[in-house]
C-alpha cells in the first residue's frame, strides 16, 4: 500500500492541480521547518515493519500508532511548496494520502493480529 501511495495524487490545489505521493515522499521533509511533522511517519514505517517481522509485536503496533498520530496531522497542512519558491494552498487530500495512512492501518493490524495468534499458542 505504502508503495502504491507514491504513485497516487495525494494532495489537492487549485486548478486541478496534484501533488502525488512520491514528490512528497522527497521534499515533505522541507516542512518541518514550518512545524509540519507529518513526513516523519515515513522514517518510522521501515522500523516497525522490522519489528512486526522480528516478532516484537508491540513495538510494531506503537509504532504503528505513532505513525497514525503523525500522518493524521498533515491534515493540519494548509499550503505546500510550488515552483520558484511560492506556495500553493492545499484544497483537500487524495486517494494517495488515505492509501498512504491505509499502510500505517495495516501494520497496526499486522501487530496485533500477530500479537494475538502468539498469545494464543502460549496458552
Amino acid at each position: 500500500m505504502y508503495v502504491a501511495s507514491l504513485g497516487l495524487p495525494a494532495i489537492n490545489l487549485p486548478d486541478n492541480q496534484n501533488h502525488y505521493g512520491f514528490a512528497i515522499l522527497l521534499y515533505g521533509w522541507f516542512g518541518m521547518f514550518k512545524g509540519e511533522f507529518a513526513w516523519i511517519a515515513n522514517l518510522l514505517l521501515l522500523p516497525g515493519l522490522v519489528a512486526l517481522f522480528t516478532r516484537q509485536n508491540l513495538a510494531a503496533c506503537l509504532v504503528a500508532v505513532a505513525c497514525i498520530a503523525l500522518g493524521l496531522l498533515a491534515l493540519r497542512t494548509t499550503e505546500v511548496p510550488a515552483s520558484l519558491g511560492s506556495v500553493s494552498r492545499v484544497s483537500g487530500f487524495a486517494i494517495g494520502y488515505y492509501v498512504w495512512m491505509s499502510s500505517f492501518v495495516a501494520l497496526l493490524i499486522g501487530g496485533l493480529k500477530a500479537g494475538l495468534a502468539s498469545r494464543a499458542r502460549l496458552h
